[in-house]
């Protein structure tokens, strides 16, 4: 009888063994199980943005062990600048880099792309890791399945001019000059917030309008006009500092929730690196640049930006058309966190 017994708990101790290093297998089986993500993105291999996203790339997989890994493709390989937000949207790409004027489906975030709404990068850096941001970040989840993972500096945007022969010192001056915006009613009114005819131009397509005089200029930082060969069209810049300009880390929302926590972790972890190094070499860049502009024979304009400042809140005041799905409680919490 005690042999049987023995016996007995012996078979059971032993099942019990297998089952437990079974189910252990299955856990680091899955654990291990390797994601690959592809990152797109329209910005030039010289862009400190496409540096940073490959900065990502090479630390989620380090920090992962390789049970992430990430397939970066810039410069438009895949999309052009419209398709490629359908395309994150839609999961034909998992990660991808957005600005707030993107998100069609939450359309008070069209404020987001007004003149002078930030004053600096550390006051949208308050605003978006706010309680109140984060809480933008989940609505956009839920209305887009897109999910924003973190900001960075792009630079401050200026106006760049070529051909224009008067001074352009006020908003008035402006008046006629076709400026190049991106497409979407928010850049549109931001054209027109300063003065300008905006033009929309694919942003792959700005070299050659600028080149043939199909427009008269463009709005983009110091940095990115230089990584994209902007200033070599270029005749003056006007230093209006009428945006600044922020990009986030984007991820298709599915693909999100279909990564466990520690993954996830991974990946904010990665982001944040990535940002921080984006955000230092545009502050960097920004300010050795402009020596690099006066070398090139461009003539650097201070305007009087308190009038740009004023004819941009007189625009908005007055264009109820352009404001009508503003969320104005949303704005004046962005104004708090100023300096």
């Amino acid at each position: 009888m005690m042999k049987k017994t023995l016996l007995f708990l012996g078979v059971f101790f032993l099942s019990i063994t297998c089952v437990i290093a079974q189910g252990t297998e299955g856990l680091e089986k899955q654990e291990k199980e390797q994601v690959k993500l592809v990152y797109h993105t329209i910005l030039s291999p010289n862009d400190p943005h496409v540096k940073g996203v490959k900065l990502f790339a090479e630390e989620v997989e380090k920090i992962s062990n390789g049970n992430i890994v990430v397939d970066v493709y810039d410069g438009g390989q895949l999309y052009n600048q419209s398709s490629q937000t359908t395309a994150l949207k839609q999961g034909k790409i998992d990660m991808s880099d957005m600005g707030m004027d993107q998100f069609d489906e939450a359309q008070y975030c069209g404020m987001f792309k007004s003149a002078y709404i930030f004053t600096s990068f550390d006051h949208a850096k308050r605003f978006y890791e706010s309680q109140r941001g984060q809480e933008l970040f989940d609505d956009l989840a839920q209305k887009l399945g897109v999910r924003i993972l973190g900001v960075n500096y792009y630079g401050n945007r200026h106006v760049h001019l070529t051909g224009i022969k008067k001074d352009v010192t006020t908003p008035q001056d402006m008046k006629g000059i076709k400026l190049r915006m991106p497409g979407g009613p928010e850049w549109t009114a931001l054209g027109e917030a300063l003065g300008a005819s905006p033009t929309p131009i694919d942003f792959n397509e700005v070299y050659m309008a600028l080149k043939t005089g199909t427009i008269d200029g463009q709005d983009n930082g110091l940095v990115v006009s230089k990584a994209m060969g902007f200033y070599e069209v270029a005749d003056k810049v006007i230093m209006t500092g009428h945006l600044v300009h922020n990009l986030h880390f984007a991820i298709n929302e599915k693909k999100w929730q279909s990564l466990t926590d520690q993954q996830q972790g991974w990946i904010k972890e990665a982001v944040e690196t990535a940002s921080q190094y984006i955000t230092d070499e545009f502050i960097k860049q920004e300010t050795e640049l402009v020596n690099f502009y006066h070398e090139q024979n461009i003539e650097i304009i201070e305007p009087d930006k308190d009038a740009f400042v004023e004819y941009a809140r007189n625009y908005y005041q007055t264009n109820d058309s352009v404001t009508k799905y503003w969320d104005w409680d949303l704005y004046d919490t962005v104004a708090s966190y100023a300096d």
